[in-house]
């Protein structure tokens, strides 16, 4: 009478009921038993019974790694050793393996399926694969036809794993910049005068777009003056978005900050269609002061095609902040925000329309025109004038 598969699990469930321990062995065979205590034995020596019911022993530096099986796998090792290699024999064995949730052992016996029996149905499904044109396919062999790769768990095309890696690796170059800044910073101040100048040397001379963050970083808190300088020169040199616009930024601000003009100059020697665009928006700044630092900025820029936007700009209006003394005399906050009224007045905002001086100090600087404050002339003026050279070309 043949023993069928059920009567041999109901056998093996009993048998290996507990769990097991697999010794691996530094040249990577292994031994399946419990290791048993031994008084009689050296200390350098470790006694095994094994699973057949005999015993060794070995010497403890011969043991790589001691491994705790669990009853299930127990089980399930002896399940494979005598499974049937066919197709119900494993089909059995794997939703045996499905039902102990132990899909990493089920896969063998899914894909021996179909070795067997190319066509089996439930285990390809099982195995991921769907139907194409009657081809039995994996998603990731789909994705692979359509050119994709798979790159840290997700499906990318290599232009998208390209540029990813790109950006990665800028990232870890402005991480490093911010402690390669810190050591050059404080061999400037603290070191040797040997030193101090080969800092200086390669804090004058950086060009690399990664070093920008920590620069900005220390911008933040540097005082010294020199450093400062030294910064801001950096920030003319390197081309990216983030030192431009900080740039614009120094050059946007109050009437006596010192540093202004220097970053105006990084901007001048830049001469691109950004710059322009990004002070021209300043124009429409809340401060007006700041839209007048934008006209005098286009001004020293020389760009015909800040011309419009300068239009524009002549005439602004700003909010105020108003209020009634104690003695009955008005105060106001001018610019974006500021508060100058009294204590105890009754707050009151009020709308001024104002000319910006410098703005047009600009446009007679790239025209060689004057048509004051009146913006209707201007642009009736520019409408029929630039398309002609002294327009179009003007960059001196």
């Amino acid at each position: 009478m043949r023993t069928t598969l059920a009567t041999l699990l109901m056998l093996l469930s009993l048998a290996f009921a507990q769990a097991k321990e697999v010794i691996v062995l530094q040249n990577e065979g292994r031994i399946e038993g419990d290791i048993v205590a031994d008084e009689n034995l050296p200390k350098t020596q470790q006694r095994i019974k094994t699973q057949a019911g005999g015993q060794i022993v070995i010497d403890k530096t011969a043991v790589k790694q001691v491994i705790i099986v669990g009853k299930d796998e127990a089980e399930y090792e002896n399940l494979r050793r005598i499974a049937p290699d066919t197709v119900e024999g494993q089909w059995k064995l794997a939703e045996w393996c499905r039902e102990k949730k132990m899909n990493k052992q089920r896969v063998p016996h899914l894909e021996r399926i179909i070795a067997l029996e190319p066509n089996h149905q439930q285990a390809r499904i099982a195995l991921g694969y769907f139907q194409s044109n009657g081809r039995w396919l994996r998603q990731e062999d789909r994705m692979k036809e359509r050119g994709y790769v798979l790159y840290k768990g997700e499906w990318k095309l290599p232009q998208e794993i390209e540029l990813l890696e790109q950006q990665n690796q800028a990232k870890t170059n402005e991480r490093e910049w911010y402690a390669k800044l810190n050591r050059l910073k404080a061999d400037f101040i603290n070191g040797t005068p040997n030193k101090s100048q080969e800092a200086w040397e390669k804090l004058t001379t950086i060009d690399d777009p990664s070093a920008v963050p920590a620069i900005l970083q220390e911008m933040k808190t540097e005082k010294l003056p020199r450093l400062l300088r030294a910064y801001i020169e950096t920030l003319g040199r390197v081309s990216s978005g983030a030192s431009l616009k900080m740039l614009v930024d120094l050059a946007m601000g109050s009437a006596t900050d010192q540093y202004q003009e220097l970053a105006l100059e990084q901007l001048k020697k830049r001469k691109s269609d950004d710059i322009v665009m990004l002070i021209s928006g300043e124009l429409k700044s809340k401060d007006n002061k700041r839209v007048n630092r934008a006209g005098y900025a286009l001004g020293e820029l020389a760009d015909p095609n800040a011309i419009p936007a300068l239009i524009d700009g002549l005439i602004t209006k700003h909010k105020f902040q108003i209020s009634s003394g104690d003695n009955g005399q008005m105060s106001a906050g001018f610019g974006s925000g500021g508060s100058g009224f009294s204590a105890g007045g009754k707050a009151q905002i009020i709308e001024q329309a104002l000319e910006n001086f410098q703005v047009l100090t600009a446009l007679n600087k790239l025209t060689g025109q004057n048509f004051d404050y009146n913006q209707a002339a201007w642009r009736t003026w520019y409408e029929s004038n630039r398309a002609k050279p002294v327009i179009a070309g003007r960059r001196d």
